[in-house]
């Protein structure tokens, strides 16, 4: 998140991401999503924004080959799950 306050911003995410964010939490925070230190973020919000990720891996996969087997499908499934630490 870039403001016209650079001071702001950096202690913002100080206060308001974990100690070990992941990469939900970093764009949650640059969403300026403030429920999500809430339940709701870390039950359904969290679990929505899993499951957005998962689409995107499978709309990856479908364009692979039929049997599975396209290396550049799979090595991008897996960067993605990686970025998002949702690997296997």
């Amino acid at each position: 998140m870039d403001s016209d306050f650079p001071e702001f911003d950096e202690v913002y995410y100080k206060v308001l991401l974990p100690e070990n964010p992941n990469r939900f939490d970093i764009l949650a925070a640059n969403a300026n999503f403030n429920i999500y230190h809430s339940d709701l973020w870390n039950g359904t919000g969290k679990r929505f924004a899993e499951m957005i990720v998962q689409e995107c891996v499978d709309v990856c996969d479908a364009y692979g080959m039929p049997d599975g087997t396209s290396p550049v499908t799979r090595i991008i499934s897996k960067v993605i799950k990686r970025k998002f630490g949702m690997d296997e």
